[in-house]
């Protein structure tokens, strides 16, 4: 009943942080999952689980076609966008609540310091993308699974924990990387090393029959997920999601420059006050975390648990590490235990006391930041404008459709709108062909329509 109690305070929480998302739509990737989320029979339904029936470039069958099928279904695709949005909200309370469950299990924390922590977790602006654009509700997904599989790992119920894996499998890719958190759990538990594996091997044998399966079925990510190498770019992804760990909010990549450097006075001055308030507690909470961080480890018992803590940040974003183009925030969603472990198991104090307050405001003021920058917010905006436009002006009625504008606002709205996908669902007609130019075509036939892009 306690943790009903608790549930409900980290609803209420996340409902007032995350809450303006409500009022966004679709855009950009949701009109395609729309279109692959089809099926109007049992068997097209369980194609959704056949990668060699699926086209496309991703296998995350239950948090995109199942996911968006379910609330088409429900509500109807103009009216999916609010219930999916209250839905992520209640799918991070659920990953808040599992959180706060977990970290008292792991390192037997009090309540008032396991409460702390789960607060933090959930304000923490790492998990904008997954709350403010509905595509990305399978972090969200592909977290709670990840989270089950540690709470049923460490009560040792194997099949539980692998039934989870593969729901979290089937969610998102990124899961992989539950086979080296699991271990690390165990062994920031009391484990030792080899105990720790032996409680993690239904992981690791369904980590390695998950990859056999990809390779041979031949299920491919899509091609823009370049991989690099480079130890430069690496070194300098690292240093991204290191602040983006402390409050930093995606926006500031804007202002990346070449050889890791940042245009830090740019971004102090770009959307001030609140910049330059984000700017200064995340310095501020990286220098006192470092400090407490260097007082903790002249410690025997802290000095032990730092290196596994540290281990589990990196394996948080390890299978995305070497993706430069694809530098997103709430990658960082289970990293964050090591940031937060430091700060609430430090002895009382002045400087943590400071860290508290100087992280939830580096989170508050990157939350505010992406909510006025951030591209899903201004394409949801622009896809809702285009989309009702088109319906209720009559242009649906055409069999082409031209987008006419200057080239950076129509290849912004084609992103918004996934190219034809926006246009097909809108108005019911998938062999309506859509373009974006910048100027109408010559000639025009009866049966070409031209909206004007602003």
């Amino acid at each position: 009943m306690k943790l009903i109690k608790y549930f409900a305070f980290f609803l209420l929480l996340n409902s007032l942080v995350w809450g303006s998302s409500i009022f966004l739509g679709f855009s950009q990737d949701d009109f395609f999952h729309l279109e692959i989320a089809r099926a109007d029979s049992l068997r097209t339904f369980l194609e959704f689980f056949n990668p060699r029936a699926n086209n496309w470039q991703f296998f995350r069958p239950l948090s995109t076609q199942v996911w968006y099928f379910m609330f088409e279904r429900l509500f109807g695709w103009q009216k999916a966008a609010l219930p999916m949005h209250l839905a992520a909200i209640f799918i991070h309370s659920i990953n808040t609540t599992l959180v706060f469950t977990l970290v008292k299990k792991i390192w037997k924390l009090k309540i008032s310091l396991a409460f702390t922590f789960a607060s933090l977790y959930a304000i923490a602006s790492v998990h904008f993308l997954s709350l403010y654009y509905v595509g990305a509700t399978q972090q969200l997904l592909a977290s709670m699974f990840s989270l089950l599989v540690l709470h049923a790992s460490l009560k040792n119920q194997t099949f539980k924990s692998s039934f989870f894996y593969l729901f979290a499998l089937l969610s998102k890719e990124l899961s992989l990387r539950l086979a080296p958190i699991v271990v690390l759990v165990h062994l920031l538990s009391g484990k030792s090393l080899s105990d720790s594996v032996k409680k993690s091997k239904n992981i690791i044998v369904l980590t390695l029959v998950y990859l056999l399966f990809r390779y041979l079925f031949k299920v491919v990510i899509a091609l823009e997920y370049t991989l690099d190498f480079s130890i430069f770019t690496t070194l300098a992804t690292l240093m991204w999601y290191v602040l983006m760990s402390f409050g930093a909010p995606e926006y500031l990549l804007r202002f990346g420059l070449s050889h890791g450097q940042i245009d830090v006075l740019g971004y102090v001055s770009s959307v001030y006050p609140l910049s330059t308030i984000n700017a200064v507690t995340v310095a501020l909470s990286l220098i006192l975390f470092v400090t407490i961080l260097l007082i903790q480890l002249r410690k025997p018992p802290s000095a032990r648990h730092f290196f596994p803590l540290a281990l589990l940040w990196l394996a948080g974003i390890a299978p995305v590490l070497f993706l430069p183009t694809h530098r997103y925030s709430h990658y960082l969603d289970l990293s964050l235990f090591f940031v937060l472990f430091f700060l609430v198991t430090a002895k009382k104090s002045f400087l943590k006391v400071i860290l508290i307050i100087s992280l939830t405001t580096a989170f508050l003021s990157g939350n505010l930041l992406d909510r006025q920058t951030h591209w899903t917010i201004e394409r949801s905006l622009s896809a809702q404008k285009y989309l009702m436009f088109l319906t209720s002006a009559g242009y649906c009625q055409y069999s082409t459709l031209y987008f006419v504008g200057n080239q950076t606002a129509t290849n912004n709205l084609s992103y918004a709108l996934m190219n034809e996908h926006g246009p097909q669902i809108a108005c019911s007609r998938h062999d309506l062909s859509v373009y974006y130019s910048d100027t109408a075509p010559k000639n025009m036939e009866d049966d070409v329509g031209v909206i004007k892009v602003e």
